[in-house]
Order: C-alpha cells, then structure tokens, then sequence
C-alpha cells in the first residue's frame, strides 16, 4: 500500500523541461503555465452578480482540462485568495478591455484529460491577428500555446487542434487554433496571405515502421542495416 502511494505521488506530479509543462499521467488534469499578470473581472468572484463592478489584479500560475468545457485557468489574488477553473473571457489585461463572449475567445472546447502548455521561443511575443466568430480580425501578441494528448479527439489527425494563448489588443485574451490565426514576421513572412488560400484539413496519419516493406538484419551489429521484405 505505501509503495503505491510513492508510485501515485510520483506519476501525478507537473513538470517542466525546456519551457514545456506537462502532466505524466492521465489522472492529472491541471498544469503549470508561464505564469502572468492580469485582471480578473470582479462579478466573477461573486458567481457573476451583476452589481460586482470593475476588477480584481491576479496573477495567472495554471490551468486544468476537463473535455468538453473551456479551459480554467488557476489564479491568485493581489488580496490572497485563490480561484481555480476561471474561464478565460473572465480575465483581462486591462481594465477597458471589450467585453467578448466566452465561445468568441475560445473557439473550441478541451480535447482530453491530458493537457500540456508550451511556450514556443520562435513564437515569443511575435504578433499575430486572428478571426472571431463576428468575422472581424484581431490583433495580438502570442503568450504560450496548449496542446492535448489521450482521447480520440485528441489523437485523431482530422480532428486534433491546438490552442494558442494570445494577448489580444482590445485587452481580452483568446485561446485560438492554428487555422483562426495569422502570423507576422516581417523577416522571414514576406509573401502574407491576402485571402483564403484553401488549405484542408489533414487527415492522414504517419509511421516509419508500419510499410511492411524492410526489417533491420539479424545480428548484434551496431551499424545494422535493413532488408527489404517482399
């Protein structure tokens, strides 16, 4: 019994390597972020009552993934007190932000139990616009990006999606895929689209070892060699 309590502790824990953060095992859900600064709207604190105006500085450290609802970021107040699950169109960056509606700022809803976020260094604060549900373009700046395994959906090519965290300029901040989001890099990005170039969704899914075509060599050589099979 005490052996699997050691064993539980240690698949259940968070890590961090190379500005990644992830769980190890499925039966942890929720997750380190690089962590930043905000606002979280004040009727949120009070289950959305109306007469709580304005807004509460926090400091965003986490998330969790619970499928089939929008990802809930965990916080702390600058009074202290603690909020986990906080969806995403409660928070801001500044306090005249333009209020946008929760399924507008993320499109689409957590794919499985297992969530990871990584900060792309490549990406880091580089500006982007993406489209919302109006139609309308909006601009920002990339934060860290998440990332799903386990699950059908998670693992199906056709239906897989991230999400990235941006920091829009009207202040709310967005969770979008990678096909809602235009990127800019005036060094290498010289050709921006101009349109809708009609890309389709990718379907197929790749293995090195599934051809059934070669096998390695029967031996102990370290610098094997392959055989075709017929």
């Amino acid at each position: 019994m005490l052996m699997g309590f050691f064993v539980l502790i240690l698949f259940s824990s968070n890590y961090r390597y190379n500005n990644i953060y992830f769980a190890i095992a499925s039966m942890t859900f929720s997750i380190d972020i690089p962590h930043f600064k905000c606002f979280i709207q004040k009727a949120f604190l009070y289950d959305w009552d109306s007469q709580q105006t304005g807004f509460v500085p926090v400091r965003v450290f986490g998330l969790t993934s619970i499928p089939g609802r929008s990802v809930g970021f965990n916080l702390v107040t600058n009074q202290g007190a603690q909020f986990a699950r906080v969806p995403i169109h409660a928070l801001a960056w500044k306090e005249d932000c333009e209020q946008l509606p929760l399924d507008w700022l993320q499109l689409w809803d957590c794919l499985s139990y297992e969530p990871c976020a990584i900060a792309y260094s490549y990406l880091s604060e580089l500006r982007c616009k993406t489209i919302l549900k109006d139609g309308k373009w909006y601009g920002g700046e990339y934060m860290f990006t998440i990332d799903w395994i386990g699950g059908d959906w998670a693992e199906d090519p056709s239906e897989h999606k991230c999400g990235h965290v941006l920091k829009l300029d009207n202040g709310s901040f967005a969770i979008q895929p990678n096909n809602r989001i235009v990127w800019f890099d005036p060094s290498f990005i010289t050709e921006p689209l101009a349109g809708n170039p009609g890309y389709k969704i990718h379907t197929h899914k790749y293995k090195s070892e599934s051809s059934g075509k070669w096998a390695s060599e029967n031996s102990d050589n370290f610098f094997y060699g392959t055989n075709p099979v017929d």
